[in-house]
């Protein structure tokens, strides 16, 4: 697989090769690198990046969302794909953590596979699918829980020095 992160919640067609619908916790500053990746490394195959982003600097407990798609755009000399942000910041939480009144989140049945095979499957009958905040409440919760939740993990001596490429044959 191209994708080399971590994916807190990821969707997609039983026959596509790539996920169609990512949701992911992303700190602000990893955030466009992180939509950049999923979006234009797997070559516009992936719909929409749902970016959950929770700020837990400076004590504030606010939950924004954002919802990324790739885009092709025409340009003189040939189409260019580009991260493209779909909508305006949601706010799910405010600073101290108190729901405020979003109304939830809408994707399309296309989002979650590529375009052609979409269109193959439900042509022009293409369904909205309602998250309420309610839901997006729980998904917080459930983040922020394995966020803190230590996990178990493979054991590794110190003083190894870490060189990253392969060994050049002699």
């Amino acid at each position: 697989s191209r994708l080399k992160y971590k994916l807190d919640m990821l969707f997609r067609h039983n026959n596509a090769q790539y996920l169609g619908v990512i949701i992911r916790n992303a700190y602000l500053q990893k955030k466009m690198r992180l939509v950049k990746n999923y979006l234009l490394d797997l070559d516009a195959s992936v719909q929409a990046v749902v970016s959950l982003d929770i700020e837990y600097s400076k004590g504030s407990r606010k939950a924004t969302l954002l919802i990324w798609r790739p885009q092709f755009i025409d340009t003189a000399s040939r189409y260019k794909l580009l991260a493209v942000e779909e909508a305006a910041v949601e706010t799910l939480r405010d600073n101290e953590g108190n729901a405020v009144n979003y109304p939830g989140l809408r994707l399309c049945l296309s989002d979650f596979t590529y375009e052609e095979l979409a269109q193959k499957e439900i042509g022009n009958n293409n369904v909205e699918i309602y998250i309420s905040r309610i839901q997006l409440r729980r998904y917080l919760a459930t983040m922020k829980s394995k966020e803190q939740r230590a996990l178990d993990k493979h054991s590794f001596p110190k003083d190894v020095k870490k060189r990253k490429g392969s060994k050049t044959p002699e």
